[in-house]
């Protein structure tokens, strides 16, 4: 296999020793160390460290122990100091200690004073590695003993032991692990107390140091053999196994005994850590045995799985989780397979342990399984302390697997401490001193074979020059070192060489060509460079030489051979440089030149229907491809005339199944050839073909062609016309091959030879990668601004959203894909939303430049893809606010609208005023116009309201005056006089008294109900003599005959009046006035003519009232200027 030590490895030192790898759900690489947690950054191939202890807890360690990630995210550090779960998001770890029993304070006092003057009856201490210590004491009566017991432990059981014996050898009390309690700070330090009453006699006491197992079995490597005995600095004095009489006044110290030990919470150190992944359920190993984490209590408890007949398992190395609820389990016993469901375990070893009393078992170093892996086959690889095992589940068996020390491919220590396989498949591998491997599992799909010059059976030279299996499917490999025959069952290879003391040995070393005849299946043709040809019969041994002998035409055209083929009839060709090309014929053992230089490839035409028997066509460096007639040895046809003709230099020809015919060139590529017109289609390395020199073509089971070059070998789809490119990177022995030095065998497997091995394989086990990278943020920067740093707390991988300031607005990320099979080939796109409208191809660049970006949100998401083009969609997201400057945010732009607001208010309000003075001006320049026009108006009003009220009183006064001297009928008549002219002073006081009660809104109406129409006639004809006098024509027409309602007849005598004395004052002489009633009849009244109002109209044919001075009507008061322009 081939593993590798990682570059830039900085924990390889002996300080740093790798303890636990882990792989989390983000793709990152943990590495837990003897001094840290360790991050891997995959972009700068240096390690990030965590250091759980902080302060003087004694509950965690900077030791790592292991590591694990649960089905929830959680992270869990095993320290040898005790359990924490790891926050990520602010680097802060949270210890989980164990449930114990433990003495109380009281009871360790109680026996200090009781014992103080109590010398012990027996005591045996300082117990040391592999000591069996004993000690004797005698009691002359029956007595009550108090025993206090100390010792390591592991799981639940003791790994030192005491016990007592009697005089009989007879065993009369032994220490009980259940009846113990914790001591000290460590979890496998464990004291009991105990009370024993005996008869009178001798007694033994016994105290053996790792009765259970041997301390160097459980600590292989001398820097883990600290002192296993430490002494607990809280009894101290306690040390051993102790025997005392118990005092005389016990009564207490005998009931606090039988009382139950106090519950504690204690450190514990963690071996490993696995999940049930049914119940979800973190199960830790460690020297206190199988824990199980109560997360509700944040505690952990002892386990109990049902062990049967297997034997008791009290010490873990590690857990792994296997598939169908399985979790296996090392241990210095074996490989025990825990069945989750069923509660179940049972053990395997390797070498069955064999049993020494009292029913223990002795350990093997094959059995000490230090940590395992199982691979998606099932199979279980392990690592012990005695090599590397495989164990197949099905059948039960183990098998050892060698480590050879001789492989520059091997690990670099064969102490193996952990083995972790990630979710590209890699399996990483730590040493116990000599760092990190890893191997990708994807490129061990190609092997090879190598020259070794410590192994004779290796391959002969490095440099394969040809490959061919025979027809009993034996595999032969010409080098530039011999002929090498290889045996595939056992991977060894048998060499035949030159030997100029043997003639019927190869003719030379440097074996260039292969071939068969066909006629007999234990004849090989071998061609050699400068030993011509050699007939090899593969049973004997025996090589027969045929070289060029100068001046014989029927000899060898030359000794330097660059290929054999042995056509269907049995006829061999032979190819020689600057010799020419050769027939030979095996019956007369002559050979026919044929003048043709340089050819490089022979292929039979098996599609053509022209006499395919008969046509060989042949690929030269010279004349590029032509079809030979074998029989006459003629040129049928030379490719290499025709215009534009690339076939110069072909190395390489193949017809697939399809059809299809394919030639190789030393420069130009890969041609689809078309054997009728002569043209083809041409791919090269700008089409993804690996070099333009192609060696050697051959077609798997599925139609793809597999090609050789100069630098690296390519797998082509002829349908979809892409290439798939593999190098030494990849799994490759090597990537520079030879020309027509490949095979195909009966199997399928493909064997390439080059300038560093023979490389094999299978095409259908070389698969696409469909494993994505994980795709993280590592860095976020600003562009072109090293010094200033952006905040937030956390990684960077972790974050989901950063606010930056409007300042901060050149961003420069930086991101990896977690694919460690070839993270150079590793392919990017990525997006700024709301930034981009589509994906940018970011190549095999990790970084993406944004300048000038406005204030906004934006979300950054970039993916990756694997060398074979399988993207991870999902990839990796950050969530970014640009804020906008304070002048550009919302706050501030609510200021601006509050300032336009205000200043628009401000100018409304001017404006305001300014038409509200405006108008106030105007309003008062109207009303002192109209005061001054109201002043002249009461100025007239008086002179008329003078002249009206004078004439009445002139004529009273008159009468009065001349009553005296009237007669009686005259004073009648003067009496009728004055009485008329009082009631006409009295209607016009009237009327100033209701004109007031108008302006005052105190005017009411005497209403009287009667036929208005026969009123308004009656006062219409009552001004008949009036408007005669001014010869105008007055008349009343009306379409009511009778119309009773309630009116007042004043008021409608005083409208009526006015309007008629109006008409009759603007109305030329000769004019007509007319007075007409009737109905509204517009359309909306129509549906209830009964209803409609009345309409009285006053008609003149006079000079009528201007346009302007209409809506004047009823102002009071209202007068034009134009004496001649009637009033309202």
């Amino acid at each position: 296999v081939t593993y590798r030590l990682y570059p830039g490895d900085s924990l390889s030192n002996r300080h740093n020793i790798i303890q636990a790898l882990y792989e989390d759900r983000d793709g990152n690489l943990w590495v837990g160390t003897r001094n840290s947690l360790n991050r891997f950054n995959r972009s700068t191939n240096t390690f990030t460290p965590y250091y759980p202890k902080s302060g003087n807890s004694p509950y965690l360690s900077n030791f790592i122990t292991c590591i694990y990630e649960d089905q929830t995210g959680n992270m869990w550090i095993g320290t040898r100091a005790g359990l924490a779960r790891f926050d990520r998001e602010n680097n802060s770890f949270h210890p989980y200690l164990l449930l114990d029993r433990a003495y109380s304070p009281e009871l360790y006092s109680y026996i200090d004073t009781s014992l103080a003057n109590n010398p012990p009856l027996a005591i045996l201490s300082d117990v040391g590695k592999f000591q069996d210590l004993s000690t004797w004491f005698e009691i002359v009566e029956k007595t009550t003993l108090l025993i206090v017991a100390t010792a390591e432990s592991r799981g639940q059981d003791w790994l030192d032991f005491g016990w007592l014996e009697n005089s009989r050898g007879e065993e009369i009390w032994q220490m009980e692990f259940a009846q113990s309690c914790r001591m000290g700070n460590w979890a496998i330090d464990r004291i009991q107390i105990a009370s024993i009453t005996l008869p009178a006699g001798r007694y033994r006491l016994r105290y053996k140091s790792d009765r259970r197992y041997r301390t160097d079995f459980f600590y292989p490597y001398h820097e883990w053999a600290w002192n296993r005995v430490v002494p607990p600095p809280a009894q101290s004095n306690f040390q051993g196994i102790r025997v005392f009489r118990m005092p005389r006044t016990a009564d207490r110290l005998n009931a606090m005994l039988k009382q139950p030990p106090d519950e504690i919470k204690s450190n514990i150190l963690p071996l490993d850590i696995c999940e049930d992944s049914r119940s979800g359920t973190i199960f830790v190993g460690s020297y206190t045995g199988l824990l199980a984490l109560d997360e509700g209590e944040g505690i952990l408890r002892r386990y109990h799985p049902d062990q049967g007949n297997t034997p008791v398992l009290n010490y873990w190395n590690s857990f792994k989780k296997g598939k169908h609820g399985i979790i296996w389990i090392t241990s210095p016993l074996g490989l025990y397979r825990f069945n989750t469901a069923e509660r179940k375990i049972n053990l395997y070893q390797a070498k069955p342990s064999r049993k020494s009393p009292p029913g223990r078992y002795t350990p093997d170093p094959l059995n000490n399984i230090i940590t395992l892996i199982e691979d998606h086959t099932g199979i279980v690889w392990a690592a012990s302390a005695g090599g590397m095992l495989r164990f197949d589940p099905k059948s039960e068996q183990f098998t050892r697997c060698d480590w050879n020390d001789r492989d520059p491919n091997r690990l670099s220590s064969s102490e193996i401490r952990t083995f972790y396989e990630d979710r590209s498949g890699i399996l990483w591998v730590s040493t116990v001193f000599d760092g990190l491997n890893y191997w990708d599992r994807k490129k061990w799909l190609f092997r090879g074979y190598r020259h070794d010059e410590d192994n004779a059976h290796s391959l002969g030279n490095d440099q394969v020059l040809a490959v061919y299996e025979d027809q009993d499917e034996t595999v032969w490999i010409g080098t530039d070192n011999g002929l090498d025959r290889l045996d595939r069952h056992t991977r060894e290879f048998k060499h035949y060489l030159h030997n100029p003391a043997d003639p019927a040995s190869l003719s030379a070393n440097r074996v260039t060509a292969i071939g068969e005849d066909s006629s007999q299946s234990n004849k090989l043709w071998i061609g050699t460079w400068g030993g011509g040809l050699n007939e090899f019969d593969t049973h004997s041994g025996v090589f027969h030489h045929y070289r060029h002998t100068p001046g014989d035409t029927n000899s060898l055209s030359g000794d330097l051979i660059e290929n054999v083929f042995t056509d269907p009839q049995g006829v061999l060709w032979v190819s020689t440089w600057g010799g020419g090309l050769n027939r030979f014929s095996a019956a007369s053992g002559k050979f026919h030149h044929i003048d043709y230089e340089r050819v490089m490839v022979f292929y039979n035409d098996k599609t053509t229907g022209i006499s395919q028997n008969s046509l060989l066509w042949i690929g030269s460096t010279d004349k590029g491809i032509s079809v030979l007639d074998r029989l006459s040895g003629k040129i049928l046809r030379d490719y290499s005339n025709i215009e534009g003709s690339e076939y110069s230099g072909v190395t390489a020809l193949y017809a697939d199944k399809a059809g299809n015919f394919w030639a190789g060139t030393y420069s130009s590529g890969l041609h689809l050839f078309d054997r009728h017109t002569g043209n083809s289609i041409n791919y090269t390395d700008n089409e993804g073909l690996a070099n333009n020199t192609v060696r050697h073509i051959m077609e798997d089971s599925r139609g793809k062609l597999w090609i050789s070059t100069q630098h690296g070998l390519s797998k082509f789809d002829p349908i979809s016309k892409k290439f798939k490119n593999y190098y030494q990177e990849d799994g490759l022995i090597t990537d520079q091959f030879y020309r027509h030095s490949g095979w195909k065998t009966h199997s399928g497997q493909m064997y390439f030879g080059g300038n560093n091995g023979l490389l094999v394989f299978h095409p259908d086990s070389v698969q696409n990668d469909p494993i994505p990278p994980q795709v993280q943020l590592t860095r976020l920067s600003l562009f072109n601004r090293p010094t200033e740093s952006l905040l937030y707390s956390g990684q960077i991988s972790e974050l989901k959203r950063i606010v930056l300031a409007y300042h901060q607005n050149d961003l420069h990320f930086q991101f990896v894909g977690l694919h460690f099979s070839d993270p150079k080939r590793i392919r990017y796109a990525y997006m700024l939303e709301n930034f981009d409208e589509s994906w940018a191809d970011a190549g095999d660049r990790r970084e993406a430049v944004y300048t000038n970006l406005d204030p906004g949100e934006y979300v950054f998401h970039v993916k990756a893809a694997n060398p074979d083009g399988v993207w991870n969609q999902e990839g990796a997201s950050l969530s970014i606010l640009i804020t906008p400057p304070w002048w550009k945010t919302w706050w501030a732009y609510l200021l601006y609208a509050g300032l336009m607001a205000g200043l628009a208010y401000g100018v409304f309000y001017f404006l305001r005023k300014r038409w509200e003075l405006h108008n106030r001006l105007t309003l008062e320049q109207q009303e002192a116009q109209r005061l001054k026009e109201l002043d002249h108006f009461k100025s007239r009003l008086y002179t008329n309201l003078t002249h009206e009220f004078r004439t009445p009183l002139t004529v009273i006064l008159g009468m009065t005056g001349q009553m005296a001297e009237a007669t009686q009928q005259a004073r009648e008549q003067a009496a009728r006089l004055i009485e008329r002219n009082g009631q006409q002073l009295l209607a016009l006081i009237n009327q100033l008294l209701d004109l007031s009660k108008l302006e005052d809104q105190s005017f009411q109406l005497n209403l009287q109900q009667g036929d208005i129409v026969a009123y308004l006639r009656y006062v219409t004809e009552s001004f008949h003599t009036f408007v005669n006098g001014k010869n105008l024509s007055l008349q009343f027409h009306s379409t009511i005959q009778e119309l009773v309602m309630d009116f007042d007849a004043e008021q409608i005598q005083q409208v009526m009046t006015n309007l008629i004395s109006n008409a009759a004052k603007f109305t030329p002489s000769g004019g007509d006035i007319t007075v007409q009633l009737d109905r509204e009849t517009d359309a909306a009244r129509k549906r209830q003519a009964a209803e409609a109002p009345l309409r009285i109209q006053v008609k003149d044919t006079g000079i009528g009232i201007a346009e302007a001075h209409q809506p004047h009507i009823f102002d009071r008061f209202y007068q034009v200027a134009n004496d001649t322009t009637r009033t309202g």
